[in-house]
């Protein structure tokens, strides 16, 4: 799939996939990230130091989460982790594990300055109970409403990572169980 002068390449084959495209042209870094993670996959950045430093929060996040490919749940898998979203161009993609899930909301909408409003989470998708959310970045806690809605507020070509965790099961970031 070509976007402008990006390549998006590999999960729609079912494998990990990788996000190419040069910064400033057409996208910034921060879209090209928002593009890429919210398709399981990552941006290969160029020499720029400011692209690293955009970056790196991402990269911080799954690797905190242990984010592993075959524990990626797409936004359009058969049963996606999201029921209801505030606005048909905002996607949810997640990674799960053992009690937890790191759920990324990328908005698309190029028309608004902003898309808010629920995310309804298919908790039985995401095999969680009754979990905490927190935001994977700043680590502050986040409402779950119902204990299945995130309220969100996300720019155009942007996204919000939330942490969820359930009482009592190891914690995001410690290794699964054998």
């Amino acid at each position: 799939m070509f976007i402008g002068r990006a390549q998006l390449s590999g999960r729609q084959f079912g494998v990990p996939c990788a996000y190419f495209a040069y910064s400033y042209s057409p996208f910034e870094p921060i879209e090209n990230c928002t593009y890429a993670f919210v398709h399981g996959g990552c941006w290969h950045f160029t020499y720029r130091i400011d692209e690293a430093m955009v970056t790196w929060p991402y990269y911080r996040a799954l690797d905190a989460f242990e984010a592993r490919s075959d524990r990626f749940v797409p936004y359009w898998a058969e049963r996606p982790p999201a029921r209801a979203v505030p606005h048909e161009l905002v996607k949810v993609s997640v990674y799960t594990k053992t009690g937890a899930a790191l759920v990324m909301v990328a908005n698309f909408d190029e028309d608004a300055p902003a898309v808010s409003g629920p995310v309804v989470l298919d908790m039985d998708r995401l095999g969680l109970v009754a979990p905490t959310a927190r935001d994977a970045f700043s680590k502050a806690a986040a409402p779950l409403v119902d204990g299945t809605t995130l309220a969100v507020s996300i720019k155009s070509f942007r996204q919000a990572w939330f942490v969820l965790e359930e009482a009592g099961r190891p914690a995001a970031g410690k290794e699964d169980p054998p």
